[in-house]
């Protein structure tokens, strides 16, 4: 697991105008052939807690918010993001009110495992 802090990843100025900053780079050891992208509305700021088996996971949160992972809990700033490798468990739970995330899973496999809530 990795957390990425948007604001320690400056914009870097190209042509035109435009200013671009890398939100994450990642190696992967395999081949990859799949990939999925989500775009997730929480109402209360609360998701299931899971973890997936054998995806790579990276979630952007664009306006902050809130995550749990291993246990850890994380306020998340706008355009803050984490890298979840396979068994690393995440979810939020409390209400916190809205949030919006981005998530890219790689690859698309139906690997997702409820975590047991005690």
């Amino acid at each position: 697991m990795k957390i990425i802090r948007s604001k320690e990843n400056p914009y870097g100025e190209k042509p035109y105008g435009r200013e671009t900053k890398v939100l994450a780079s990642y190696e992967f050891s395999d081949s990859i052939d799949s990939v999925i992208f989500y775009h997730s509305k929480l109402p209360r700021g609360e998701f299931d807690e899971h973890f997936h088996s054998e995806s790579v996971e990276f979630i952007w949160f664009p306006e902050g918010g809130k995550i749990t992972v291993n246990g850890t809990d994380y306020v998340m700033e706008n355009w803050d993001g984490v890298i979840l490798e396979p068994g690393d468990s995440h979810g939020f739970q409390g209400d916190c009110g809205p949030i919006t995330h981005l998530a890219v899973k790689l690859p698309a496999s139906n690997d997702k495992v409820a975590v047991e809530t005690k």
